[in-house]
């Protein structure tokens, strides 16, 4: 599966409930948006809606290069828990991430179904692990503050 994006840099990453709704993490809480707040004068973005965990996580298009099923990472020693190694994608190495743990602060068992997200970074790519890609809609931006 092949998912195209503008690549005009990355952008933080934005919780959302349902389609309908974006929501911003708010002291480590989701709340939805009421209507006629600042949410309504955001600028919106192509995103894709996934699942990290039990997260529902929204990724700027613009960044997402591909999705690429789970396959065999070569370790790093001495990393973040977060970091879950290198994937060989056609020759080059990307670093991978455990997205779930890095929002949430809780690893998920890595499952056959689980996919990687390969996204435009600064200089390089980078590997996301999400648990499913849902969709892509068109949603305000609401960046998620690393705690």
């Amino acid at each position: 599966m092949k998912i195209s994006g503008a690549g005009d840099g990355p952008m933080p990453l934005s919780p959302a409930a349902e389609p309908e709704q974006a929501l911003p993490l708010v002291q480590g809480e989701a709340r939805p948006q009421t209507p006629g707040t600042d949410a309504d004068v955001r600028p919106k973005h192509q995103v894709l809606l996934c699942r990290a965990g039990v997260r529902l996580l929204a990724i700027p298009l613009s960044v997402v290069i591909e999705a690429v099923p789970i396959a065999r990472l070569m370790d790093l020693p001495l990393t973040a828990q977060w970091v879950l190694g290198t994937l060989n994608l056609r020759g080059t190495a990307i670093l991978v991430i455990d997205l779930a743990y890095r929002v949430t602060g809780q690893s998920e068992a890595v499952a056959k179904t689980d996919l990687i997200l390969v996204c435009a970074a600064t200089a390089s790519r980078i590997g996301l692990k999400v648990s499913e890609a849902l969709d892509v809609v068109e949603r305000s931006v609401t960046p998620i503050v690393a705690q």
